[in-house]
């Protein structure tokens, strides 16, 4: 099975969002959203997505 994690940013300008994607335990792939912008990943197996926002 696989799940479908969409995510829109909705920050202050000073701010980001951060999206690492994690299989395994070894970091897979990492995203950085500016306000407005979507991104659209996929959890399966191991896989792990971790989202959090952080200055710039």
């Amino acid at each position: 099975m696989t799940t479908t994690v969409k995510i829109e940013a909705h920050c202050a300008s000073s701010k980001e969002v951060k999206v690492d994607i994690s299989d395994g335990g070894e970091l897979a792939g990492t995203h950085t959203l500016q306000d407005g912008e979507k991104i659209e990943v996929y959890a399966y197996d191991a896989r792990q997505i971790t989202v959090y926002e952080r200055e710039k």
